[in-house]
């Protein structure tokens, strides 16, 4: 594929002064620069955080790179580049698994409506074959063919035969599955909670949420109820602490935590906590409406609530949301970015961001015509953005 190569970007090694010494070529390469997605009008490409541009904006789509490896699409197609700007696979991928995860080295891509999974150097594990595929969990994938799930291997091996109407990853060695009703199966296909639930999650800490006439608990890893379904809706737990709606007509006021045992959580006045790095999102009424803010993991409010809307601790930074009103009627609401210490690191200025992941985040505007978010580039933690119109 060398001639395929987009841009010139050497590794930079140091040069060997006579023959003194001699080490490995790892140890002495200088570290490569993060590349960032750049968008330049409708084109994208990547440039280092100084924006310097190394990979020409040519591409309609971008996805920053993982592993060595991104994402871009030409033309309604999809292919691979890695961070030399060398294509690993051309263009010719009708889409991918939304996360773009090469979980243990593979990942889901889609051919002429099938199907299959490539390795990192564009080599495919399966055919084209598959209505649908997910990503690998715990080394195992599942694919649906003829309507029906089954699993296979790192190998492509077929190892769980195709015998499901749902199917889920495998997460702590078991994964939800449904024919009519719902169960779990381990890893050797082996149905260890029988089919007894309408609906159900993955497991996390040890536990699964589970539906029973769109009511939702908590079962155990022996299928046992654990914490009857009784809420409306539910979140995963988090060091120890899970989020349920009560059944209620005003769904915000029915925001409450739990412990594995059932029981309601308080955390000083607040009834609601999720946790991340050690700093926990709570609710609660101030002025007659109901704000967010944050306390530490002994209920001491750390940044008061003020917050509309407001998102987990990523990397040391949380988004947080303003409504915006006129009129007195809701218009839209604007997000910015602030640290541990309730300091705005970015304004209210965006209609969405994302949360950091590796140094950087996605910004959207609204599109007023469709409703929908509109990526329009990325920034880094100290706001910087990486794009111009």
């Amino acid at each position: 594929m060398e001639n395929n190569k987009l841009i010139k970007f050497e590794g930079g090694l140091i040069k060997r002064v006579g023959n003194a010494i001699n080490v490995t070529n790892k140890l002495l390469a200088k570290t490569e620069p993060q590349l960032i997605p750049y968008r330049k009008k409708d084109k994208w490409g990547f440039c280092t955080t100084d924006k310097r541009i190394v990979i020409d904006c040519i591409f309609n789509r971008v996805q920053p790179f993982q592993d060595n490896l991104a994402l871009i699409e030409i033309d309604g197609k999809t292919g691979f580049i890695n961070n030399k700007g060398h294509f690993i696979c051309d263009c010719q991928y009708d889409k991918t698994y939304y996360s773009l995860d090469f979980s243990f080295g593979f990942c889901a891509v889609s051919k002429n409506a099938k199907w299959g999974f490539i390795g990192k150097q564009g080599n495919p594990l399966t055919d084209f074959i598959f209505d649908y595929a997910y990503e690998f969990s715990e080394g195992l994938a599942a694919v649906k063919l003829d309507g029906k799930w089954g699993y296979i291997d790192q190998k492509g091996n077929l190892v769980i035969d195709f015998r499901f109407e749902k199917s889920g990853p495998f997460i702590e060695g078991l994964a939800f599955v449904g024919n009519n009703k719902c169960g779990y199966i381990n890893a050797e296909g082996s149905l260890i909670i029988p089919y007894k639930f309408d609906d159900g999650g993955c497991f996390s800490e040890g536990l699964a949420d589970v539906a029973i006439d769109k009511n939702y608990g908590f079962i155990n890893k022996k299928g046992d109820l654990v914490i009857p379904c009784k809420f409306s809706e539910v979140k995963e737990f988090k060091n120890g602490i899970g989020a349920v709606f009560l059944n209620d007509s005003n769904r915000r006021f029915g925001l409450h935590s739990i412990n594995k045992e059932g029981g309601l959580v308080s955390f000083g006045d607040f009834h609601y906590a999720c946790f991340s790095e050690g700093l926990a999102a709570v609710l609660n009424h101030v002025s007659g409406k109901l704000k967010f803010g944050f306390i530490n993991e002994i209920g001491e409010i750390l940044i008061p609530c003020q917050f509309d809307k407001v998102e987990e601790f990523s990397e040391g930074y949380a988004v947080v949301g303003k409504e915006i009103y006129e009129n007195d009627r809701y218009y839209d609401t604007r997000y910015g970015i602030i640290n541990k210490l309730g300091e705005f690191l970015i304004p209210y200025k965006y209609t969405l961001i994302s949360s950091f992941k590796n140094g950087i985040a996605r910004v959207f505007k609204s599109h007023l015509l469709y409703g929908s978010h509109i990526l329009i580039g990325y920034i880094n933690k100290i706001g910087i953005e990486y794009w111009e119109d």
